[in-house]
């Protein structure tokens, strides 16, 4: 059975030119996993499985835009029916 879950978080940037990337973990082995990234009305982006570090911008450049995530997680263990996603925002 397919469950969906949504965040929607707030996130406040500083008017600095300080760096932000974005990392996502997708959890235990077994989950396979494909994201859609985007930045405002920006096309997205196609990304499978877990996302390492990756730069967005600086908070002057991300102030006032909206960052959207859209992840599907199968999970294919045969040991859990537990899925997981970490997104890192820094």
């Amino acid at each position: 059975m397919a469950d969906q879950t949504t965040l929607d978080t707030l996130y406040l940037v500083s008017d600095t030119d300080k760096d932000v990337s974005l990392e996502i973990i997708i959890g235990d082995v077994g989950q396979t996993a494909s994201s859609l990234i985007a930045i405002d009305q920006e096309d997205p982006t196609d990304h499978e499985g877990s996302l390492s570090e990756t730069p967005l911008g600086t908070n002057r450049e991300l102030n006032n835009k909206v960052l959207f995530i859209t992840t599907t997680i199968t999970d294919t263990s045969e040991l859990s029916n537990f899925t997981e996603m970490i997104i890192r925002l820094s």
